[in-house]
């Protein structure tokens, strides 16, 4: 069976990523998203399998994915139901440009590492979770 099957083919634009590398080393890089209307960013529960097979091992999360409204509340819902079932990994790849509440995302953060089975964090992402 091709795991491709839960990648479903469907019409509209997918989300744009544009990055600033830094000049300097002391910069960060700087991202721009561009999500409106995204169709990755539109998945819902009804879009999810009632349940992975055995040959399904591990599921990764990260990114904006996480942040962005339906598909966020989706994507964690999955994380929930899919935790100690099979190795769930993290790499949430903060981006403060697209995060409105910081105190919120803190609190999911805490919620999400609960979850998961490996955790990957930059230095930039662990001063930001810090606050």
């Amino acid at each position: 069976m091709s795991i491709l099957i839960f990648c479903p083919c469907v019409n509209g634009q997918t989300t744009l990523a544009f990055v600033s590398l830094p000049e300097k080393t002391a910069q960060e890089t700087q991202f721009a998203f561009y999500a409106t209307g995204a169709v990755d960013r539109n998945i819902t529960k009804d879009d999810l399998p009632d349940q992975f097979g055995e040959e399904i091992v591990a599921l990764h999360f990260g990114s904006i994915s996480l942040i962005l409204e339906p598909g966020a509340t989706t994507l964690e819902a999955l994380m929930k139901r899919e935790s100690r079932r099979r190795v769930l990994t993290l790499d949430p790849n903060v981006r403060p440009a697209v995060i409105s509440s910081a105190e919120k995302y803190r609190q999911k953060f805490s919620e999400w590492v609960s979850l998961i089975d490996i955790l990957r964090l930059s230095q930039v992402g662990g001063i930001f979770i810090s606050g």
